[in-house]
């Protein structure tokens, strides 16, 4: 594999849908990415795909580049990284013919969640004429394929071959041919500009130096940075190729994907590794605001918000880390989500002056722990006793928590406070800021007139919003003076919760007071009230004093109060509160009228409206009626307004003094409808007071009064809508009396009654068709007290029209196979006046054969009704056979007329009809002339079309001629003399010549040639030379002639010898010619050792035998040196000791020697020799010696050799010049002992 790209791209496809270490920054910087389309500032959610694709699909292929090699792109449609370890691609060999699948490239690294790898292949690897590209995983299962242009079955091309600087592009489920490739980003629209990608970040609320002055060299910015203004920023340390199409990319998701807020940044693990590979540095703004001045601790998450701790192999290294003016800045070793640590810890042995707030640390008191803590954060105080002594004892000015470690086992106590009391003041917990959660603590306000007066306070008129109280105990308010005792005093705001605390009192104080604030969206719920009691019957849990609107009181159980909840005081309306689902039990009321739940007006000219009481129960109220309704301002300007008043589905039982009393000033009717009052025919004279309607009523505590019928239930029609007769069908669980008739009315869609009728029966069917139209019914229920209910409205439709239905226009289409594939793009329309969305179906087949198919396409609407209309599908076959590339092929001529061929004719493949016959001319079998010679093959299929190709077959002579004998009349002429020269030749073309020692010869027959040649003095070889008609030739020297035996029998007389450079191998030396005379040796020195060619071979080898040269009719002389083993001698100068023997030469000029070296020993045998005829060598005399001394002959020495500076091969000549030469013909071998 060469030059693996990995790319980042945005997702396309949905399903489980660039990259593992692509050069993302211009030093080297590597990052791994994955990506998320994002288009003008928003995230495109992924769409439903027709048809499903594999998890790792062929997503693009260049297979015919216009510059650098072929690629193929692979895309990831899931959410997790896939490994490639042991996946490859494929292609075909021959694929237009007789394709044959083969490995392409082996695969390797992982595609990331959602992203591309583009793999480069090579160059001319795909087919440019057609292919199909395979994708196999490491279990070797094929996973996607595509393959394009010319390719044989079973292959069927997805589309076009490309041509150069086109690519193949999966567009949707379509494959098409793009002029322009995406590689490594949406096949579609180009990657984004700087400026898109800037526009997208100001979208997203991030500002950045990108596109600025700032950043002047795009491909390799510095100081990179973007930050979302007063939350944080992100500043690159590395160098980034802005122009890199990866780069843009990871930049559009930095702008969506960087979460910052105050004392939090957060990115998903994706952007975290990028961010990280490219060295990217935090920073945190605004911690001054949230109360840090110093640097905090940060608390790490992972990308589903669990918390990483510190020794967790997970936990990141944070390094350079500085705070200052309220800016965290630090480095992470990897990044994830960081946010401030808000926590502050508090603890009994804990030091507020020592301690730093963490847990390790903690701090003493809750009021340090509260002061210390950042805005948002969290006060943790674990178990124990806390004594608050101060006054206030605790105040909360800030956003925070404060989160006991359980009711049960941490506990806030006034028990021990000293000193006098401070009206007004005197509270435990003062909050003065929203969003406080006060959470999982005993707050024990103590039992005397020194201890604290209230638990929780929130100033009047303070607006403190979302207070909330749970899970927590407050008890114990004792008598005090000033404000008054309280649990919990609400000054005034919105969306305070009061929830799952237990709560307990002395008598006549509040548990929860509202103050003179107005208070919305309070919720109050899942309480438990147990005050201590007295004869009034214990403090009121709700005591509005202050306006009260939108406001729930639920799910809370009252046992022992006075009043239990009070309602209507304050300087303006108290307007939609509603009291469900809670239990009030022994409550006693007040002894100035109110009862256990008191609806009233304090204020004249303030009203209470819209107060909704359901689903309560009352039990055991005494003294005063359980709820009681009055204006206690002016009951002549009625303030309350009962007709805004419900009182439904409570149950009232054993409430000594009454169940409801409406008093004075209460403007209309009170609804108390729908409720139990303690039995099933109450007395409502002794239970019920004022003006109210409480009929009906239940008759159990168990449900409605069985004097009215339950509602009717419509049962859904559940024939077709296009039945016009469709028959209505109800039912009543349960009736006492029972049911006797029921009233049917139908109307359409106008609202006209269309049917009235009444029936006995639970279902109806109308005795006349209904029109198409959309319909509403009603059922109503009578018993025999003439009481009856209706039911809720039913719907139903009636159409049976059926829809229109407009076919696709017709399809012409060339045969793709033997039966064709065919892809119904366009689909039929439909429009129904019922239904917006037909539903179309066709009866096409899967494939067509040749000729015209008839689709039928049918419309059915909701309402079952059915079109239909037709499309034809004609499949035409013009498309001619493919035949087979046929070898072109060479034959040897077996005559002159050339040579009989046969040949197998070449297949023919056709898309509809498989196997073609194929014709040829010339036939095989045929005699074809020497030459070129053209063969045509013509294919035709069954539809008539046709195509042919052509080989050649050539014919050649490159035999030559076969010469069986020669024959000479004389074999020992004498010089001159005439010799008959006889030749048989044949050949398989015919022969043109022969000639001996390049003299002609004349044919004398078919195979017979002859001619004379003139002795020459010596012997000599005949050479033949025979040609045929295609000059191919043959020689032959078989045959010679001697006209007697010449012998170089001595050298007598030598002049003066001479030593030259010699040549590098033995056959280029200079040749001893007749008038020359005389010899010539060779010296060669090699690794320290003197050699020669051996006798009859031109390597040079190394024994030390003779060496010498051949000459022309001159016989041979040489030198030869034969050593004497010596172990103690290395070496033997031939300054001394050395002479040419057998020639009374004077010596040899001393200053013509270059140096020469002998290895040899200080004994050896110079030796002169000639050779006869036959290369048989003859020893003329020798000399050898047995010391250093001056050995020679005739008084001849060679001296004054030099001795060094000799490389590998260097040799000598030495040449005898004016030598006298004596030839004598010799009938028979020379005797020894010439000289």
């Amino acid at each position: 594999m060469s030059n693996l790209q990995i790319l980042t791209k945005p997702p396309r496809y949905p399903k489980k849908m660039k990259k593992s270490a692509r050069n993302l920054f211009s030093k080297g910087v590597y990052l791994t990415l994955a990506a998320t389309l994002f288009v003008g500032g928003f995230f495109v959610a992924n769409s439903a795909r027709a048809i499903p694709l594999p998890d790792v699909i062929i997503n693009e292929f260049v297979s015919n580049p216009s510059s650098g090699n072929e690629w193929v792109e692979l895309l990831n449609t899931t959410d997790s990284d896939v490994i490639l370890s042991g996946w490859k691609l494929t292609q075909l060999t021959d694929p237009a013919v007789n394709p044959a699948e083969v490995d392409l490239l082996s695969l390797s690294g992982a595609i990331p969640a959602n992203g591309i790898l583009v793999f480069e292949v090579g160059a001319e690897k795909l087919n440019n004429l057609g292919d199909s590209i395979g994708l196999y995983d490491d279990t070797q299962a094929p996973i996607h394929r595509v393959s394009y242009g010319n390719v044989a079955a079973p292959y069927v091309a997805d589309l076009a071959a490309p041509v150069s600087g086109e690519s193949g592009s999966l567009s949707d489920v379509s494959w098409l041919v793009a002029s322009s490739p995406t590689r490594g980003w949406f096949n579609g629209p180009p990657a984004p500009t700087i400026n898109e990608i800037v526009s997208i970040m100001g979208n997203a609320g991030v500002t950045t130096n990108l596109g600025t002055s700032e950043i002047p060299n795009p491909s390799a910015a510095t100081g990179l940075y973007f930050e979302k203004t007063g939350q944080g920023r992100v500043t690159f340390s590395a160098i980034l190729n802005l122009t890199d199409t990866d780069t843009k990319d990871f930049l559009q998701q930095l702008g969506s994907k960087m979460d910052a807020s105050p004392g939090v940044m957060k990115f998903d693990a994706r952007l975290a590794a990028g961010l990280q590979a490219a060295g990217a540095q935090i920073k945190m703004y605004g911690l001054d605001g949230l109360g840090f001045t110093t640097a905090p601790n940060l608390i790490v998450k992972d990308d589903d918000g669990n918390i990483i701790n510190p020794g967790d192999p997970n936990y990141p290294n944070l390094t350079d880390i500085t705070y200052s003016a309220g800016t965290l800045t630090f480095n992470a070793s990897h990044f994830t989500q960081f946010e401030a640590d808000n926590n502050i810890y508090v603890s009994p042995d804990g030091n507020d002056t020592n301690g730093n707030g963490m847990q390790a640390n903690p701090y003493l008191t809750i009021q340090k722990g509260v002061d210390s803590t950042p805005i948002g954060g969290t006060v943790h105080v674990a178990a124990g006793t806390y004594d608050e002594t101060a006054t206030p004892g605790i105040t909360i000015n800030k956003r925070l928590t404060i989160s006991g470690a359980g009711a049960s086992v941490t506990t806030v106590t006034g028990r021990n406070k000293n000193g006098s009391i401070v009206n007004g003041s005197d509270v435990l917990f003062n909050v003065t800021a929203s969003d406080v959660t006060i959470e999982n603590l005993t707050i024990n306000l103590g039992d005397d007139d020194t201890d604290y007066d209230v638990g929780i306070f929130t100033p009047n008129n303070g607006g403190v919003d979302n207070l909330i109280f749970q899970n927590s105990a407050l008890i114990f308010a004792a008598f005090g003076n000033g404000i008054g005792e309280q649990l919990i005093h609400l000054g005034g705001g919105s969306g305070a919760t009061i929830s799952g605390n237990i709560l307990e009192t002395a008598s006549a104080n509040s548990v929860i007071y509202v103050g003179d604030g107005s208070n919305t969206s309070l919720t109050i719920t899942n309480n438990t009230v147990a005050p201590q009691s007295d004869a009034d019957g214990g403090g009121t849990f709700f005591n509005q004093m202050g306006p009260v609107t939108n406001s729930t009181i639920s799910g809370n159980n009252f046992t022992d109060t006075g009043i239990a909840i009070y309602l209507g005081a304050g300087a303006s309306n108290t307007d939609t509160v509603t009291v469900s689902n809670n239990t009030f039990t022994g409550n006693n009321g007040h002894p100035a009228g109110y009862g256990a739940l008191a609806i009233t007006s304090e204020v004249d000219g303030v009203n209470t409206q819209n107060i909704t009481v359901i689903g309560n129960t009352f039990i055991g109220s005494e003294n005063q009626p359980a709820i009681t309704i009055f204006d206690a301002a002016n009951p002549d300007t009625p303030n309350v307004i009962g007709g805004t008043i419900s009182i439904t589905n409570n149950i009232f039982t054993d409430n000594s003094t009454g169940a409801l009393n409406i008093g004075t000033g209460v403007s209309g009717i009170v609804s108390a409808v729908s409720n139990f009052w303690g039995s099933e025919d109450p007395d409502f004279m002794s239970i019920i007071s004022g003006n109210a309607n409480y009929t009906p009523w239940w008759v159990t505590s168990s449900g409605p009064d069985s004097t009215i019928p339950d509602v009717p239930v419509l049962i859904p029609i559940l024939s077709p809508a296009n039945n016009n007769q469709p028959t209505l069908t109800w039912e009543v669980v349960a009736a006492s009396p029972p049911v006797l008739s029921y009233d049917i009315e139908i109307y359409d869609s106008n609202g006209d009654t269309i049917y009235a009728e009444t029936t006995a029966l639970e279902n109806f069917t109308p005795d006349t068709p209904l029109g198409d139209d959309d319909y509403t019914w009603q059922v109503r229920a009578r018993n025999s007290m003439g009481d009856s209910s209706y039911s809720d409205e039913g719907s139903f439709t009636i159409d049976t029209t059926p829809p229109d239905i407009t076919p696709p226009l017709d399809i012409t289409q060339e045969a793709n196979g033997v039966n064709s594939t065919v892809d119904l793009v366009d689909l039929a329309t439909a429009f129904d006046e019922v239904d917006p969305s037909p539903f179309v179906t066709n009866d096409a087949p899967a494939t067509f054969p040749i000729g015209t198919t008839m689709v039928i396409w049918t419309a059915t609407d909701a309402s079952g009704n059915q079109a239909s209309a037709p499309q034809n599908v004609t499949i035409e076959d013009t498309t001619p056979p493919n035949i087979d590339p046929h070898d072109n092929i060479t034959e040897e001529a077996t005559s002159p007329d050339g040579a009989a061929v046969t040949y197998d004719a070449p297949m023919a493949n056709d898309i509809v009809d498989s196997i073609v016959p194929v014709s040829c001319t010339p036939d095989s079998g045929s005699t074809f002339p020497l030459g070129p010679n053209m063969v045509t093959c013509v294919a035709i299929d069954f539809y008539g079309n046709s195509s042919d190709s052509t080989f050649d077959i050539t014919v050649q002579d490159t035999t030559a001629p076969i010469i069986n004998f020669v024959t000479l009349d004389n074999f020992i002429p004498n010089t001159g003399d005439s010799i008959m020269v006889t030749v048989d030749v044949t050949d398989n073309v015919g022969v043109s010549g022969v000639s001996a020692n390049d003299s002609a010869l004349n044919q004398q027959s078919e195979n017979i040639w002859s001619g004379t040649i003139i002795a020459e003095k010596g012997t000599h070889i005949v050479t033949i030379v025979a040609s045929d008609t295609t000059s191919n030739s043959a020689p032959d020297e078989s045959a010679s002639y001697s006209t007697g035996f010449d012998k170089t029998i001595a050298l007598t007389s030598a002049g003066q010898w001479t030593l030259i450079s010699a040549p590098t191998l033995l056959s280029e030396a200079p040749t001893v010619t007749d008038d020359e005379g005389g010899a010539v040796a060779l010296l060669i020195y090699r690794d320290g050792v003197f050699v020669a060619p051996s006798e009859g071979d031109d390597e040079l080898v190394n024994p030390l035998n003779a060496f010498y040269i051949n000459t022309t009719n001159t016989g041979r002389v040489g030198l030869k040196f034969a050593t004497i083993s010596s172990p103690t001698q290395v070496s033997k100068q031939l300054n001394t000791g050395w002479n040419l023997v057998g020639t009374n030469n004077p010596g040899l000029a001393q200053n013509e020697f270059s140096s020469i070296q002998n290895t040899g020993t200080d004994a050896g045998i110079v030796t002169l020799y000639v050779p006869d005829t036959y290369n048989a060598r003859k020893d003329f005399g020798y000399i050898s010696w047995w010391s250093d001394a001056n050995h020679d002959i005739n008084a001849n020495p060679i001296t004054n050799l030099p001795w060094n500076n000799l490389s590998e091969y260097d040799g000598y000549w030495v040449y005898m010049n004016a030598a006298k030469v004596f030839e004598k013909n010799l009938s028979e071998e020379a005797p020894e002992g010439n000289s």
